[in-house]
């Protein structure tokens, strides 16, 4: 690594360059994918709320179709999706991303699952809301893991 002021090589560890003593900047060590996985995750959500949720007797239903019920549902997750891709936007919000990401999963399965039992089958919008939240909720457990490690280590 090399120190941006001076251009000297410094050892990868340092925090001061040891020719001319400015800060070396570290890299962020792997948490800016996390960010674009987690924002990445929420979008899919919020469009997956307009596909088809569930699929009965020849009919697909999406939470934003016309029945009350379901638009109110649907306008919930978008927003839930909002705010789990805004805090896994930002480093320490991450770390609290799986939080709305939880409540979306729970939602869609509390909400679906009676239609299930009589013989709907799953929609791909329904599908892709629990795989992109249940996404969002490994990312934010990565970023609590990589904020414990940072802290242990703070030179990395």
């Amino acid at each position: 690594m090399y120190c941006t002021k001076c251009g000297k090589e410094v050892m990868e560890n340092s925090v001061i360059c040891p020719n001319c003593g400015s800060s070396v900047k570290r890299k962020e060590t792997g948490t800016q994918y996390l960010r674009w996985l987690i924002l990445g995750c929420a979008l899919v959500s919020i469009i997956a709320t307009f596909m088809p949720a569930v699929t009965f007797m020849g009919e697909s239903i999406s939470f934003m179709s016309d029945l009350q019920d379901m638009r109110a549902e649907g306008i919930g997750i978008i927003i839930i999706s909002i705010v789990a891709g805004l805090l896994g936007y930002f480093k320490k919000g991450r770390m609290c991303s799986f939080i709305p990401a939880l409540f979306n999963v729970y939602v869609v399965y509390h909400d679906l699952s009676p239609v299930i039992e009589y013989g709907a089958s799953w929609g791909i919008g329904a599908i892709l809301i629990m795989l992109s939240n249940l996404v969002i909720i490994v990312g934010s457990i990565m970023g609590i893991v990589k904020f414990v490690q940072e802290k242990k280590n703070p030179l990395h």
